[in-house]
């Protein structure tokens, strides 16, 4: 018997062929190297029906960058979920994590694309379940302290590790030595 799929199941064959089309040609050509043309010729598909899919070239970097922060955030909220780590190795963990983060050369194009305002930053939830991973951190170290004074030290956390990893590609000049930054990191915990 013949297996036929129906028109979704081929729309999300088109959808990921486009992806993995797109991301293998970011990563061999940049981002600003790379046309439309060249993403559905690899993908073996028209110009027509990449923007069943998408508006823009930027529509696909975004979907690229949504997915990949997804699958990282994720792996590691159930990292530090899973383990019975001291506060310095959580915290040590974490900044690894944004390294690699930082040295994703997809994430270098989504930064250009923010800063020259392609994009507008939208938060995936992934971010906002890393943003609670981090109060669940807090709350293990200090758990008589009120929710909103975790949640205010887990977003003040939250956005040095962003400014970390915003560091490569930022036009503010960041400049951050891991061992400091887990210093800090640690002392603005225990000041809680």
């Amino acid at each position: 018997m013949r297996y036929l799929m129906n028109q979704t199941e081929k729309s999300k064959i088109t959808h990921n062929e486009l992806l993995k089309a797109a991301h293998s040609l970011f990563i061999e050509q940049g981002f600003n190297h790379t046309t439309i043309t060249d993403i559905v010729t690899r993908a073996g598909y028209s110009t027509g029906i990449f923007y069943k899919h998408y508006k823009t070239k930027t529509d696909i970097l975004v979907e690229l960058w949504t997915n990949y922060i997804e699958s990282s955030c994720l792996k590691s909220i159930v990292r530090i979920q899973e383990t019975n780590a001291t506060l310095e190795e959580t915290l040590s963990s974490i900044l690894i994590s944004v390294k690699k983060f930082r040295d994703n050369p997809i994430y270098k194009y989504y930064a250009e694309a923010l800063i020259e305002n392609d994009i507008n930053d939208s938060t995936p939830p992934a971010t906002r379940a890393f943003q609670k991973t981090l109060v669940y951190i807090l709350r293990k170290e200090n758990p008589s302290a009120s929710e909103i004074r975790l949640n205010t030290y887990a977003s003040a956390i939250h956005s040095i590790i962003n400014a970390v990893a915003e560091s490569n590609y930022s036009n503010l000049d960041y400049d951050f030595d891991e061992t400091t930054t887990l210093e800090i990191l640690i002392s603005i915990v225990k000041e809680i």
